[in-house]
């Protein structure tokens, strides 16, 4: 087994943290009657904030508020839609490109105590309140390790 550098998942031979998010999805989509919106948007935001260099850094702390939001019960998946609209229409990036500088804040973990691994296995009746697990302790994280801003990104 080896650790994956962004989450400190450890990931059996042969297989990524991306696997692993794949095997999730492929869960989700068995979720009597779908996952929620929130849901959704709960597993694929965590994953991503705990494996954030692929993206630029305005994604990385834009996403961590609307997670934090969404989680506090400010924003609806429908406010999440909208905020990325502004946020990223037209020639704005959200992967960064290789010769972009690091996205990563000072600071941001690289442990925490659920990762992607913690939704592979889960039944599908129980998707849902997994993701909002594992969305509230990533928020918990990252708040904790100051890297993810003050009350003043409480927007």
């Amino acid at each position: 087994m080896s650790r994956c550098p962004e989450c400190g998942n450890l990931v059996p031979p042969n297989t990524t943290c991306r696997d692993r998010f794949y095997e999730m999805l492929t869960i989700e989509a068995e979720v009597p009657g779908g996952p929620t919106g929130l849901a959704h948007f709960f597993a694929v935001a965590s994953y991503n904030l705990q494996h954030p260099s692929q993206f630029v850094s305005e994604a990385v702390t834009g996403l961590f508020q609307s997670l934090r939001d969404a989680v506090e019960g400010r924003a609806s998946v429908a406010e999440l839609r909208r905020r990325a609209s502004r946020a990223f229409e037209g020639s704005a990036r959200v992967l960064r490109r290789p010769e972009d500088p690091p996205s990563v804040p000072a600071g941001w973990p690289n442990e925490w105590p659920m990762t992607v691994a913690d939704m592979c296995g889960v039944a599908p009746t129980r998707y849902n309140a997994q993701a909002e697990a594992w969305a509230r302790s990533v928020v918990a994280t990252i708040s904790a390790s100051g890297a993810g801003g003050g009350a003043e990104a409480k927007a």
